[in-house]
């Protein structure tokens, strides 16, 4: 006969050990991310603000993108792992019990060995990045930030290991403070750093310019069965932005018009249809240009893109 095994409830001093438990953990991860957050922000930030002439033009726009990321890890991770980690601090270790006792300082070694291992990465690729001709000021500062991150992990937590931080309370929401700012003017830089209104802009504009080459696939192929440029814009798409305006002109040619936020060198062509190095140059405002569907041997184009044959601005 098989006897039915009811599981007991748990009661309250173990149902805040597990809680205990789970906090520990989430204390390791969001230790993890802040310091990955850490050096993704203040690595960027230096990349950023200490140009080298080894630097390639492609390096900005990497930049920001780590840069937000960071910012994001940071905002985050530290936020969670602040308020965790206070809430540690002023429990009673006397309430653990021997087996939470154990797992946190398990935890705390593994908090250690991987800060350790990550910043020891993060040492290893500056130390390479010097090696491979990195002889600028971008050594030093990387270097700085690495030996404080270090720093600051291991004097934490070698006194947390002796339950240091629970008979001085106050010390440790101080230090947790000062981290705090650390924190927030990393963000601050970060936010600088990418700058959220001037990449809306530039996405705005590399948008609008999506959109002439999509106008000039579509009007291509109504040339193709109708032998003429349509009328209206909707005939051939839906849903056009307010920001790009088309008018046809005669038969061949037609012209579009947008409304640009930043100068010509944001404004770069990645559109899917261009096959050719053609890119709109323009200045911030209003822009219109003139395209022809008709090349000068009377055919139309066979690889797919109707040339710009005059711009008006």
């Amino acid at each position: 006969m098989i006897k039915k095994i009811s599981q007991k409830p748990l009661h309250g001093e173990e149902t805040k050990a597990v809680a205990l438990l789970f906090v520990h953990i989430g204390i390791l991860v969001t230790l993890i991310m802040t310091i990955i957050g850490f050096f993704l922000v203040t690595f960027g930030a230096i990349r950023y603000y200490v140009p080298d002439t080894l630097d390639s033009v492609w390096d900005t726009e990497r930049i920001s993108s780590s840069v937000g990321f960071g910012v994001a890890m940071l905002i985050t991770a530290f936020s969670i792992l602040f308020y965790l980690t206070r809430k540690v601090n002023i429990s009673d270790p006397l309430t653990w019990g021997v087996w939470i006792a154990r797992i946190r300082q398990a935890i705390i070694a593994c908090a250690v060995t991987f800060s350790v291992i990550a910043i020891g990465v993060v040492a290893i690729q500056t130390i390479g990045s010097f090696l491979s001709g990195d002889l600028s000021l971008r050594f030093i500062l990387r270097s700085i930030a690495t030996v404080t991150l270090a720093g600051a992990v291991f004097y934490y937590y070698r006194l947390a290991w002796g339950h240091y931080w629970h008979t001085h309370r106050e010390t440790s929401l101080r230090i947790g403070i000062v981290f705090s700012c650390i924190v927030l003017v990393l963000v601050i830089v970060g936010i600088k750093v990418v700058n959220p209104v001037q990449v809306r802009k530039y996405k705005i504009d590399n948008q609008i310019v999506t959109n002439f080459e999509t106008i000039r696939s579509k009007v291509l192929e109504y040339y193709h069965v109708h032998a003429n440029t349509p009328e209206e814009v909707h005939t051939i798409i839906r849903g056009l932005p307010s920001n790009v305006s088309y008018r046809k002109v005669s038969q061949s040619t037609y012209t579009v018009c947008g409304i640009f936020a930043l100068p010509s060198q944001s404004v770069v062509n990645k559109s899917q249809f261009v096959s050719t190095e053609s890119f709109y140059h323009s200045t911030a405002g209003e822009q219109c240009y003139v395209i022809s569907i008709v090349q000068k041997n009377g055919e139309y184009p066979r690889d797919g893109v109707a040339p710009v044959v005059k711009q008006s601005r």
